[in-house]
Formats: structure tokens, C-alpha cells, sequence
């Protein structure tokens, strides 16, 4: 059997992001061991996954960090061992502030990325969007596997019973927002300046941080997922929508143009509240879900992704 080792971060809401655990779980389901470690904030949580590393490395195969950081934590415990590592986004692409301006750990973020290529033997990014920071000499290494979603969990439910759990009113509608709205890279204010264009009865709702398992009731709550984001590799929430049949109005980010446009009800815009506004009527007035969303198992179906998990392991 072969024995996986996952570092990752803790996240803010999550002692594993959701997209991580799905992953870990979709291999745990084929026969891979995984065994999974999840970083604190904190020198002594960051020790004692390096000694665990080294103490363990010989009875490891595979070792599968997410995030730049926590991969050289990895190599530098176990610096012959095979390693994977998966770009989250913000370590390939680096942070910027609030006036869309890269900001010193985010310089210094994509410095340590690119320095560090030479030394990972397979690299994941989410989407093509992301491959495009790669330099070219080292793209014959890296593999385009977006992030997987549960689709067991991740389905439509009656919409009636979803507004009466979450106690939302019958008639109104309503758009779902669900980033930080501080965060600049989500653009929260795109949607904000488009409402001024909408009509009264129309309302955001923002439930984050939210517990991930009410997630399929606002997805079929609600009437429309808006996504106005200005940088993403492969957002989650805008694939779990379309699982739900929830219709999506989103910028162009990520890898959005590369599947968005094939579920019908929708849409992708440019940066204009105006446009991003218009595209919201259109799914708000049409009172449809998405017709043909079963089809987006042909995209992000669990055994594509597994297929391509197992070429960036080099496993046949």
C-alpha cells in the first residue's frame, strides 16, 4: 500500500479546508494510506511537524504539502523522499493590497515559489490560470488538478425547505456572497456597487465564516451565487453552486472561463457594477436553476481527479 503524507495549514474556520479533505478522503476511498498533518500557527506546531517528518520519513512514500512553506518545512526534513506540492494560490501569485497592489510578503512569496521549483518533484496548480505563473523550463513538471468536490454532499435540495431552515422569507430574492467581505481579493464592493441597480426586493446574503455543512441549504436557498473575485486558481464555492444547480454570475477569474459559460443560467463579466448587475437581473428574473448541472461530474468528477492525483505521483 502506498503510504501518503498531507501537510497542510489549519485554516481560520477549518482544522482542514474542506477542498484538502476531500482530496485526502477521495484517496483514502481508493486504497492509499494517508496520513495527514495540519500545521497551527506557531514555531512549535511548525517544530513538531518537522520532526515528525524526520522521524517518519522512512516509512513514507509520498509526501504532498499544500503551500510553499509548509513544503520546505518538508524537504528540508526529509530532503530524498518524493514531493509534491500543491499551490494554493496566494504563494504562486502573492497577496495584494487594498489598491490591487502586490505587497512585500507578497513579493516576497512569489520569490520563494519561483526559487523553490528546482528542488519539487511534481507541482500542482488549481487551474491554467495559475500553471501561467510558472516559468516554462519548469512546466513539464507541473499538473492542472483543481481542487475536487463531494459530490455527495454537494447536491440540490428543495428549495422551499432550504429558505425555511435558514429561516430566509418565501418570496424574496436573494444573492449569496460567500467570501470575506475585508478581504480586497474578493471584491466585495463590485457587488455592492451593483445592487444600487437592482430592485428593493433583492437581498446579499454573507454568511461567512459558515459551518460547511449548512452549505448545500444556502445553495439551494438562495437564487443566484455571486462571485465577483479579482485573482482565484479554482474556487470551490462556484463548482459546490453548480453541484447545487445554483446559478453563478462571476468575474473572469481563475479558471472560471475555462467551464462557467457551458451551465446554462450562467455567467461570466467583466469588472463593470453596471454589467455585473445586469447579468444578476437576468438569473433573478428568470427564476431557473441550472438545467445541465450533472454535467460538471464530467469536469470535476472524482475519478478524474484521482486519475490526475496518480500522474503527479508518478503512480500507474
Amino acid at each position: 500500500m502506498i503510504k501518503i503524507l498531507f501537510i497542510s495549514k489549519r485554516g481560520k474556520h477549518f482544522d482542514v479546508l474542506p477542498f484538502i479533505k476531500s482530496q485526502e478522503n477521495l484517496l483514502r476511498e481508493y486504497g492509499f494510506e494517508v496520513t495527514h498533518l495540519t500545521i497551527q500557527s506557531g514555531l512549535k506546531s511548525y517544530l513538531n511537524t518537522f520532526f515528525y517528518v524526520l522521524r517518519n520519513s522512512k516509512n513514507i512514500d509520498i509526501i504532498h504539502s499544500h503551500y510553499i512553506y509548509n513544503f520546505l518545512l518538508a524537504k528540508l526534513a526529509s530532503p530524498f523522499r518524493k514531493h509534491i506540492l500543491s499551490f494554493m494560490g496566494s504563494d504562486l501569485y502573492g497577496f495584494y493590497d487594498n489598491n490591487n497592489e502586490l505587497t512585500k510578503i507578497g513579493k516576497f512569496n512569489k520569490n520563494l515559489s519561483k526559487f523553490s521549483l528546482k528542488f519539487i518533484d511534481s507541482i500542482i496548480v488549481k487551474s491554467n490560470y495559475m500553471l501561467n505563473f510558472l516559468p516554462d523550463f519548469y512546466k513539464n513538471k507541473a499538473f492542472v488538478i483543481p481542487n475536487s468536490v463531494d459530490d455527495d454532499f454537494f447536491k440540490p435540495l428543495d428549495k422551499t425547505k432550504s429558505r425555511e431552515k435558514l429561516d430566509l422569507h418565501k418570496e424574496k430574492k436573494y444573492i449569496l456572497f460567500l467570501g470575506d467581505k475585508n478581504n480586497p481579493r474578493k471584491n466585495y464592493s463590485l457587488l455592492i456597487d451593483s445592487l444600487t441597480y437592482l430592485d428593493n426586493n433583492v437581498e446579499i446574503i454573507s454568511p461567512y465564516p459558515i459551518e460547511h455543512s449548512l452549505l448545500p441549504y444556502y445553495y439551494s436557498a438562495c437564487d443566484v451565487l455571486a462571485f465577483p473575485s479579482l485573482r482565484e486558481g479554482s474556487p470551490n464555492v462556484v463548482k459546490e453552486a453548480i453541484f447545487c444547480s445554483c446559478p453563478v454570475v462571476a468575474t473572469n477569474s481563475g479558471d472560471l472561463k475555462e467551464y462557467l459559460k457551458k451551465f446554462d443560467n450562467c455567467y461570466l463579466t467583466n469588472f463593470d457594477p453596471v454589467e455585473f448587475a445586469a447579468m444578476l437581473a437576468t438569473v433573478l428574473q428568470s427564476n431557473r436553476r441550472i438545467s445541465n448541472y450533472k454535467e460538471i461530474k464530467n469536469i470535476f468528477g472524482k475519478n478524474l481527479i484521482l486519475k490526475y492525483l496518480k500522474m503527479a505521483y508518478g503512480i500507474q
